[in-house]
């Protein structure tokens, strides 16, 4: 999805394929609808990048066309603190890596597992210093809407702002798809740590099961056998032990 987005913002924005642009807006808008549907993506009827909201679908459209997170505008700058908290939400679980806490009963975090996937650090939220979104989607969903006020046969940009906003965004676009590779990577790490993780456990399962059956199932007559012989011969250790080193009183004294 991601190359999708990039191929179809730098055929748009070069001026001899610039005809396809209301086309390539299709496709941009397509693409944005297709990110959305994935990170909306439940397991066990919970949404796995709704942070610590996870009964709570992560990513919608208002009326007007704009991105939410949670039913806030992933673009707002007057919600600004809000979006920062749920992007820092936090759900640690045990994953058998051994819970411990410091001295004043707070969790280590290095023993837990964060299940509160949020949305917004893989997309990003709020805007720059120009007023541009920062999340990866609302730069698409610009671009799409841009270059979808094009003209149909040449590809002529509706107004000389719209064809300076593209030039803009299709440049925010590139370090903002870049840094959406990065964090997808760092998700695919906690994943694959997460099915090593389930792999040992469920090795070290088998393992004491099988030690457990081993004692819990003995052949009784062996292990009764095994034991008189056992205790035969340490009772025959003591004996001899204590005729070689039996102590008189005298012995004692010296």
């Amino acid at each position: 999805m991601q190359q999708a987005a990039n191929d179809a913002t730098l055929k748009a924005v070069n001026d001899p394929t610039g005809s396809g642009r209301q086309p390539l807006g299709k496709v941009l808008s397509s693409t944005a609808e297709s990110i959305v549907q994935t990170l909306n993506v439940q397991y066990n009827d919970a949404f796995i990048f709704s942070g610590n909201d996870a009964q709570t679908v992560p990513f919608s459209w208002d009326n007007n066309g704009n991105l939410l997170y949670r039913g806030i505008s992933v673009d707002s700058t007057t919600d600004l603190t809000k979006l920062e908290q749920m992007s820092k939400e936090t759900a640690y679980v045990d994953v058998g890596a051994g819970l411990t806490e410091d001295s004043t009963g707070t969790l280590n975090s290095a023993s837990a597992f964060n299940s509160a996937l949020s949305g917004l650090n893989l997309l990003g939220y709020g805007v720059d210093a120009d007023g541009d979104p920062k999340n990866t989607v609302s730069i698409i969903k610009k671009l799409s809407d841009i270059f979808l006020r094009c003209d149909a046969d040449s590809g002529k940009y509706a107004t000389d702002k719209d064809q300076a906003d593209a030039m803009r965004l299709n440049n925010k676009l590139q370090d903002s798809l870049s840094s959406l590779t990065k964090n997808w990577v760092t998700i695919d790490g906690q994943s694959d740590y997460l099915t090593e993780n389930k792999t040992r456990l469920e090795d070290s399962a088998d393992t004491i099961n099988e030690q457990i059956l081993s004692i819990e199932q003995v052949d009784l007559a062996d292990a009764i056998t095994n034991f008189s012989w056992a205790q035969y011969c340490y009772n025959s250790a003591l004996k001899v032990g204590n005729q070689i080193l039996s102590q008189s009183l005298i012995d004692y004294m010296n």
